[in-house]
């Protein structure tokens, strides 16, 4: 939402991907429009009917409440995308990447402020993986694993989640470009020889990889960063570029291995050493914890701490154990 991209929804029928489009449109307090395509679909069942009284009249008028061209902000949900016919596609086109479309003769802007697609699968047709690249970004569903988990989220009060203003929204992603600029003028820096290798070996296209960079500034504001990190590229390109979990898995890994992950492996090293320091302490109960184990985790969270300051909120959970620790042992923390 922040960076303003419509997302593709990719995972069986079943795992809440419509609930979770309704459930943005509640936080956020706009109207939610669903369009389930077929190939057989008209453009009115997206866009809205010709008004019979208007036409009566001798007059184009176009019925928009309920349809992608309502004037009251919505979140869209255009189901099975993969199914849209020849009928329906242009006007698609142009109403996800102008926000706009020309019908019946008459100019309408898409005042959507998301618009979610949704697939139980990623078609391998050449036509169809052009009109899902409109798509930036990808977050792959699947069945839910811990069904305690499950059952406790379904019935979870929505209503009690807080609602995001609008305004503050638009706010927020006239700071999502200005990052976004500042990242793209340090791109020759961040884009080093491995990270180009990487890159290459997706088959992204480059409106994809360019909107990672939207997808990333956006990243930093949820994770509470002053500015875009290299980590925040990382999950961005993981999110945009893939088309499969395969895909995901594999280019994240490889990411890790590159010189824009080098702050990434260096925290993750501290927290593991924090960790297993953690636990020795915690193992000796009730004694008096050995003195090197206190100095050797101070001296791990100062090292985390330091390269936490660039990731953010990221950080926060990792680190949030070794503060319990020192406080239960009465040592110093920095």
């Amino acid at each position: 939402v922040l960076a303003d991209v419509p997302a593709l929804l990719i995972g069986p029928p079943g795992t809440a991907k419509t609930m979770q489009a309704m459930e943005l449109s509640r936080v956020l307090g706009v109207d939610f429009v669903f369009s389930q395509l077929n190939p057989f679909l008209t453009p009115e069942a997206l866009f809205g009917i010709l008004n019979p009284a208007a036409l009566a009249q001798g007059r184009i008028d176009i019925i928009t409440e309920g349809y992608a061209t309502q004037q009251k902000p919505f979140v869209w949900l255009i189901d099975e995308v993969s199914r849209a016919g020849p009928a329906v596609a242009a006007l698609l086109l142009s109403a996800i990447n102008e926000r706009r479309i020309r019908y019946y003769g008459i100019e309408f802007k898409i005042n959507a402020t998301a618009i979610i697609g949704t697939s139980n699968f990623m078609p391998e047709e050449e036509e169809v993986k052009a009109f899902l690249d409109r798509f930036t970004v990808r977050l792959f569903y699947s069945y839910a694993q811990s069904k305690a988990s499950l059952i406790k989220a379904a019935f979870t009060d929505g209503a009690a989640r807080p609602q995001i203003p609008l305004d503050l929204i638009q706010q927020l992603r006239v700071e999502v470009e200005a990052r976004a600029r500042r990242a793209a003028a340090k791109a020759e820096k961040l884009i080093t020889n491995d990270v180009q290798n990487v890159l290459e070996k997706s088959a992204a296209s480059d409106r994809r990889l360019v909107q990672a960079w939207r997808v990333a500034a956006a990243l930093s504001i949820y994770y509470d960063e002053p500015e875009v990190t290299p980590q925040d590229l990382i999950d961005a390109f993981v999110y945009v570029l893939p088309n499969n979990t395969a895909e995901r898995d594999k280019l994240r890994m490889e990411l890790l291995q590159t010189e824009l992950a080098r702050d990434y492996r260096e925290f993750n090293a501290a927290v593991v050493t924090i960790n297993n320091l953690a636990a020795s302490i915690e193992r000796q109960g009730g004694e008096e914890p050995d003195s090197l184990d206190i100095k050797a985790l101070n001296e791990a969270i100062a090292k985390a701490k330091a390269y936490a300051i660039k990731m953010g909120r990221r950080a926060r959970a990792p680190l949030a154990r070794a503060y319990e620790v020192l406080k239960k042992v009465k040592a110093e923390s920095i």
